[in-house]
């Protein structure tokens, strides 16, 4: 009987491990979706928000909510929340990473009278 239950221990061990692989498979493949909704709900305020474990945990909370039906089939709402937080050094790095990365596509356009044609772009 004892191996019994230690076949059944074993199996229920194994696949909580498979659960925990998907969940982060799936985060990670929808990383940065999951950066751009975040900084989308937190708002401007998103890198002093990314630094208060409790506002970060009502982030998450909220930002559950918008990820791609495929992230949510897979990771549970508690899971995800959990993730966000014990990742956070490196949620605030990509996300720095992606403000970086827009701010140095807003590249300034400079505006020409009508029926002038900019001749700098050559």
């Amino acid at each position: 009987m004892d191996s019994f239950i230690g076949r059944i221990k074993s199996a229920a061990d194994i696949a909580g491990t498979s659960a925990s692989v998907a969940q982060e498979k799936a985060i990670q493949e929808y990383l940065p979706k999951i950066i751009s909704i975040l900084k989308e709900k937190a708002g401007p305020a998103v890198l002093e928000i990314l630094a208060d474990t409790t506002k970060l945990t009502e982030l998450a909370r909220s930002t559950y909510q918008a990820l791609p039906m495929p992230v949510r089939l897979i990771v549970k709402e508690q899971s995800f929340i959990d993730w966000v937080v014990s990742h956070q050094d490196s949620v605030v790095e990509k996300m720095k990473s992606q403000l970086v990365l827009e701010s140095s596509d807003e590249t300034p356009t400079r505006a020409l009278p009508p029926g002038e044609v900019d001749d700098t772009a050559k």
